[in-house]
């Protein structure tokens, strides 16, 4: 293996160590457990709504590597609609983003793909007596 290619693959193991964490991706009846998908860009998405509001929806990118996508050795292309679900309990849908397929090829050696997703729901929790309960600004005081 060149020189390159080595210092690149040790490179993407170190990035994964470091920044990853345990997700499922699940679409249809698949479902693959992902020991380290890493997070990438989170930014918030401004959309109109019926109602002339503002619908405001939190996206998320996720680096998930080629080799952890596999089912029986074969890669699993990332569909729109799958879900990934990380261990906090909140729930991804992949999503069109700068393309239609809600994915892209990380670089031109396929080692790894960028997942567009949107929140499509949390679990509720409590901070200081008062429950969030995810999404929007329904709050429960207890």
């Amino acid at each position: 293996m060149p020189l390159l290619q080595d210092a690149f693959s040790q490179l993407r193991d170190t990035f994964r160590t470091a920044n990853g964490e345990p997700v499922t991706y699940q679409f249809g009846t698949l479902s693959i457990s992902i020991a380290s998908a890493v997070r990438g860009q989170s930014v918030f998405d401004e959309s109109a709504n019926e109602a002339d509001g503002r619908n405001l929806a939190k996206s998320v990118d996720w680096i998930i590597y080629s080799d952890e996508l596999q089912v029986a050795g074969i890669f699993q292309e990332p569909h729109v609609g799958a879900k990934i679900t990380d261990s906090d309990g909140v729930i991804y849908q992949v999503a069109p983003g700068l393309s239609e397929s809600g994915w892209r090829w990380l670089n031109s050696y396929k080692t790894g793909v960028r997942i567009h997703t949107v929140v499509e729901s949390q679990p509720p929790f409590v901070v200081a007596g008062i429950g969030y309960m995810g999404i929007g600004s329904t709050f429960i005081v207890s």
